[in-house]
């Protein structure tokens, strides 16, 4: 799910700026609204990226995930956001509600590049921290699989010369990934 008011594939100015993203995320009940357009199961798991889970939406949605019974996995920086208050109702942060919270080890501020004579650092590190965790769990999970014999869907490259099989084996796993979609 990527609820794209959310993501930072925003304007920073203007429709979809940056001061209607800050907003959004700290609107209690938005994540209620986004959840509806899903149909979700308690097998399912909900894996949820926030830099600090102070934030009311992943808040909603971690707390809507726990009502349907499935598992939480929070991504963020936990341990420099402990402390932090919960800008939600129920006073808990995204942290004190997941099963599982892997910490992305990024500084609160999100900068690492101290500037001389200006106060703010710049060099975001909390998006490289997440692509790097999320690849880093999805190759764990992929090689466990694999030795317990699990058929993988997996998106080849199509660039490598002499693969003559590439396109049959996207074909198959678009076709199961249509399949899982559909409900079938």
């Amino acid at each position: 799910m990527i609820e794209l008011p959310l993501s930072f594939f925003t304007h920073i100015v203007g429709d979809m700026g940056v001061h209607q993203f800050i907003f959004l995320e700290r609107v209690e009940g938005y994540g209620d609204q986004i959840m509806k357009g899903y149909e979700f199961d308690s097998r399912d798991t909900m894996w949820l990226f926030s830099h600090t889970g102070i934030n009311n939406v992943n808040i909603d949605i971690a707390l809507r995930s726990r009502e349907l019974g499935m598992k939480v996995i929070v991504f963020g920086s936990a341990a420099e956001s402990k402390g932090k208050q919960s800008r939600h109702s129920c006073g808990k942060s995204l942290f004190e509600l997941a099963d599982i919270v892997v910490d992305s080890c990024a500084p609160l501020e999100d900068a690492s590049v101290p500037l001389k004579n200006h106060i703010d650092k710049v060099g975001p590190l909390s998006t490289h921290a997440f692509v790097t965790a999320v690849w880093m769990t999805i190759t764990t999970v992929a090689e466990i699989l694999a030795d317990r014999g699990v058929k993988l869907h997996i998106h080849p490259s199509h660039n490598v010369p002499g693969d003559t099989t590439a396109h049959d084996r996207l074909d198959e796993a678009l076709k199961e990934y249509k399949r899982r979609v559909a409900g079938v």
